[in-house]
């Protein structure tokens, strides 16, 4: 038995494009905060963004400036958080209140499991909430 893979190339629809607010360099997860959504007008925007499978985000293809207009993605293919940020991470118990900084290892979205790595290099998933520092 052979593993079939399949390469989405997310079509832009017909007159959605977004605009780049911050670079983003190439092989980056966008962040849904960098990008705002723009009309196209009559240029064709530029493919900029592939989906990944293995992580279901959007990566870009090459160095997006900002300012770049980009043919657009569904909303839900741009991450929250990238590898490498440092998210707070907060655990309550009546009272009391534990917080640490940990570093996401993975892309993730607002209310998904995200895999982050401790102080101690330890990895573990959390359900992340949102609040990315």
């Amino acid at each position: 038995m052979g593993l079939a893979m399949t390469v989405l190339m997310l079509a832009p629809a017909e007159g959605a494009c977004l605009r780049a607010l911050e670079a983003i360099p190439a092989g980056a997860y966008p962040l849904k905060e960098e990008l705002a959504a723009e009309p196209c007008g009559a240029a064709k925007p530029e493919v900029a963004l592939r989906f990944e499978p293995a992580s279901r985000f959007v990566r870009a293809t090459r160095m997006i400036e900002q300012g770049d207009v980009v043919a657009a993605v569904p909303p839900a293919y741009l991450a929250d958080v990238r590898p490498g940020q440092k998210v707070r991470l907060s655990a309550h118990i009546g009272s009391v209140a534990i917080e640490r900084e940990v570093e996401a290892v993975q892309p993730g979205r607002t209310g998904g499991k995200l895999f982050v790595r401790g102080a101690d290099g330890k990895a573990f998933a959390i359900a992340y909430p949102g609040d990315v520092k």
